[in-house]
C-alpha cells in the first residue's frame, strides 16, 4: 500500500496528541533524550563545528568561542552572573576610590597608578601625544565614553607626581555618578577610537544613584 494510501488513522492521530502533551509535561526527558541522541554539525565561515543543542526551559548564554572541532566538544553555557564577571576582565585599570579621588575642593582629580597607566595607555598612544604627558607638561585632552550611561565626555591626562584625569572629573564624573570613597571603578584604552572607557564596577552605597 502506498503512502498516499496509508493516511494517517485516528489511532495515529491520538498516539502523537498524547505523546506531545507527555514531552510536555516531561522536559527534563527531553533534554536527556536529545542531548543523547541527536548530535548535529554546523558551519560558521569557513569552520566547522560539533555539538550537542540541549532544550532547557532557561538557557544560559551560549559561547560558541569554547566550540572546537572535536566530536566530543559540547557548547559550554554561561550563566548571566558568570557573564558579567568574565565581561569585568576587560577592564585593565580598576581602582577603588580614595578620600582624595572624590574631594571636591582639595585634589578634584583622579590619580592613577604609574604602571597601570603606563602598562595599558601610554603605549597605545601617538608618540606626540605621549611627549605631552611628560612631566611639566600640559597633558593632553581624551575623550571617555562612560558605558553605563552611554555618555561621552573629555578629561586631561597629565602627570603630576603620578598619572591623573583632571580638567571635568569632579563634575562631569564625582557629582553626576554619586561616586564615593570606595567605589571601585574600571577602565580600558580602545585603540581603534583612541578613547578611554568607563564604568563603576561596584558600589559601597548601593542606594546611589547609576
Amino acid at each position: 500500500m502506498s503512502q498516499e494510501q496509508q493516511g494517517t488513522s485516528p489511532m495515529n492521530t491520538d498516539v502523537a496528541l498524547k505523546s506531545h502533551h507527555w514531552f510536555w509535561q516531561n522536559p527534563n526527558y527531553l533534554e536527556s533524550t536529545l542531548s543523547r541522541r541527536y548530535q548535529s554539525n554546523f558551519s560558521l565561515g569557513s569552520q566547522r563545528f560539533s555539538g550537542q543543542f540541549l532544550m532547557i526551559p532557561n538557557p544560559g548564554f551560549v559561547d560558541i568561542s569554547s566550540m572546537t572541532n572535536s566530536q566530543d566538544t559540547n557548547p559550554k553555557i554561561i550563566l548571566k552572573e558568570e557573564k558579567e564577571n568574565e565581561e569585568q576582565q576587560y577592564w585593565t585599570i580598576k581602582k577603588e576610590l580614595t578620600k582624595s579621588d572624590v574631594a571636591y575642593v582639595t585634589c578634584r582629580r583622579l590619580t592613577l597608578s604609574k604602571s597601570s597607566v603606563e602598562e595599558h595607555i601610554l603605549k597605545h598612544l601617538l608618540p606626540e601625544d605621549s611627549k605631552k604627558i611628560d612631566k611639566g607638561k600640559p597633558g593632553i585632552t581624551v575623550k571617555v565614553y562612560d558605558h553605563d550611561t552611554d555618555t561621552e565626555h573629555e578629561l586631561c591626562l597629565a602627570f603630576q607626581r603620578s598619572y591623573v584625569l583632571k580638567n571635568g572629573w569632579v563634575k562631569t564624573f564625582i557629582k553626576r555618578r554619586g561616586l564615593e570613597e570606595g567605589d571601585t571603578i574600571g577602565l580600558f584604552w580602545e585603540c581603534s577610537t583612541y578613547k578611554l572607557h568607563f564604568s563603576v564596577l561596584s558600589r559601597v552605597n548601593t542606594k546611589a544613584p547609576a
